[in-house]
């Protein structure tokens, strides 16, 4: 009887802590196309939710990960991508890095440079997605028709924006930046256009390109088989796909590139909560939104972290509030081999979404780098 009586006091302890935690929660309620998802700035918003039973993944600093420092306005794939890169360790801030500034040109090339930070900074994925988006077929001029932040011949803008580095770094997150730590943010990454995805077989554009290609092969990190796979919610099977994935990536601590809001937006995945195999019942996200707090009305302004249910509405099928996600690195340490946990969540769901899909040996774009 004493033992019970300990943890009934223990649990009244825990009961009595999240209550008056909760009451100082901080979570708003926004909508997309009527789905209603919450967003915070407080850690101790997120601490509550592991106190009754989330799981969040958490940078080697120990804190939840999150923006690098605030996204340019069309960079929140890149954002994204750099959060991966950072909470899974293949990010390198101790390798400084400057490129040049013609994104035709390889790296170690005579002409003018560019400062992208560090290896795996967001302005360095910037870069890459841009050179990329150039070798495809047919998009040798790219600049999105616009001179003012990249030229047809793929000169990129260096000169300074009219927009305030504080913008963006309010607290000194873009110190590593030589080019603007202070002052004003050069053209090239203000005005600088939109790295994404694009079907779900394709391995080799924009971010799953830079993923295989790029950090996998070229740098050696992580594994090459990251795919797009779109979150469809047409039967109560492929919810509970979607549900087990993203359970499957956290508990092995991998946070994955989430597409969101109908695909216009992009939010790295690093948690979540809930009741996986009845899809009636909640299931919550969490997730590292890299506009952090600035750049829309406040009626559709996200904080630092997100949650968001993940119920049949708010899928694809739905009103797309969860849109399509970067499955990679389910190969790590043997996810994929008999008796892996990608492999079984695959058999879990009947196909081979994770450990059957090839990405092709060579990259489609030819890229040397």
């Amino acid at each position: 009887m004493a033992g019970n009586c300990l943890c009934i006091r223990a649990a009244i302890g825990l009961i009595v802590l999240v209550s008056a935690a909760s009451a100082r929660a901080e979570w708003v309620t926004k909508h997309h196309q009527g789905a209603p998802w919450d967003t915070t700035s407080d850690a101790a918003d997120l601490r509550v939710e592991v106190a009754v039973g989330a799981r969040i993944l958490q940078y080697a600093d120990g804190t939840y990960v999150h923006a690098i420092h605030r996204q340019y306005p069309k960079a929140c794939g890149p954002a994204t991508l750099a959060m991966v890169l950072k909470q899974l360790g293949f990010a390198q801030p101790h390798r400084p890095l400057r490129l040049p500034r013609d994104v035709d040109e390889l790296p170690g090339s005579r002409g003018p440079t560019v400062d992208v930070g560090y290896v795996g900074s967001l302005e360095h994925l910037m870069w890459l997605g841009y050179r990329r988006i150039r070798l495809t077929p047919g998009r040798g001029e790219w600049n999105d028709g616009d001179p003012l932040f990249m030229s047809p011949a793929g000169e990129l803008n260096t000169r300074a924006s009219s927009a305030e580095a504080a913008t963006l770094s309010p607290s000194g997150e873009m110190d590593y930046l030589e080019s603007a730590p202070v002052g004003h943010i050069p053209n090239w990454l203000w005005r600088g256009r939109g790295v994404g995805t694009r079907s779900d077989d394709n391995a080799w554009e924009q971010l799953p390109g830079i993923m295989n290609y790029v950090v996998a092969s070229k740098w050696g990190r992580g594994w090459r088989d990251a795919l797009p796979l779109t979150a469809y919610s047409r039967t109560d099977d492929e919810v509970r796909a979607f549900r087990r994935i993203a359970k499957g990536f956290v508990d092995h601590g991998i946070s994955l590139v989430l597409g969101v809001e109908s695909g216009e937006h992009f939010n790295a995945l690093i948690g979540y909560r809930g009741e996986v195999e009845e899809v009636d019942k909640p299931f919550f996200i969490y997730t590292a939104d890299p506009l952090d707090g600035w750049g829309r009305d406040k009626s559709r302004q996200p904080g630092r972290w997100r949650r968001m249910n993940a119920v049949a509405d708010n899928l694809f099928n739905g009103r797309k509030l969860i849109y399509q996600y970067v499955c990679w690195n389910h190969h790590l340490a043997g996810g994929c081999d008999p008796g892996g946990w990608a492999r079984e969540v695959d058999a879990q769901n009947g196909n081979s979404w994770l450990c059957g899909r090839e990405v092709p040996l060579e990259d489609p774009l030819g890229d040397v780098l």
